[in-house]
């Protein structure tokens, strides 16, 4: 059993923190390592509007000084001689009018990149259904990204089987 403090784990971040994602666990994620004295910036594909965590995070990330870049998305990471993370490279997004299956959107390359100093990263990214749901479920209606559909009582296509968090967020 972990016996704090008499074993103190040290927590090992650095001065520049990228956090790669915009949803709940980015924003614990860049709020934690600001708090431990990090500069932070949280690097989002997407816009603002996008954003997927709750308003009150990110709200408290800014306060707190965080930094946001948003319509960036991560290449590659940059190592120095020593195989540490010295920068990532960044492809700039843009949106479009048009939107997709979700109502979102699309986000398509510029072209154009940019470089950012982090000598750790954070990758905060990839929320969706376990396989295992989606395999024994499959009568469960979703989308063509394995959200569940849901109606306004969280009730899915079939009657009293419910679902909610990020299975319907995305």
């Amino acid at each position: 059993a972990y016996a704090f403090p008499e074993y103190d784990t040290p927590i090992k971040i650095g001065k520049k923190v990228i956090v790669i994602g915009a949803g709940n666990t980015a924003m614990d994620a860049a709020r934690t390592a600001r708090r431990l004295g990090a500069e932070v910036i949280i690097a989002y594909r997407r816009g603002k509007e996008d954003i997927t965590a709750r308003i009150e995070e990110v709200e408290h990330a800014k306060e707190e000084g965080v930094r946001f870049e948003f319509f960036l998305s991560p290449m590659e990471f940059i190592g120095d001689e020593n195989g540490r993370v010295k920068a990532v490279k960044f492809m700039k997004m843009k949106a479009l009018e048009e939107r997709d299956s979700r109502g979102k959107r699309k986000i398509v390359p510029t072209g154009d990149t940019i470089v950012l100093e982090a000598d750790t990263v954070v990758i905060a990214i990839g929320k969706t259904t376990s396989k295992l749901l989606r395999m024994t479920m499959a009568k469960i209606e979703a989308d063509e990204y394995g959200v569940i559909k849901v109606d306004e009582k969280l009730m899915t296509n079939i009657p009293g089987v419910f679902a909610g968090g990020d299975a319907i967020r995305g």
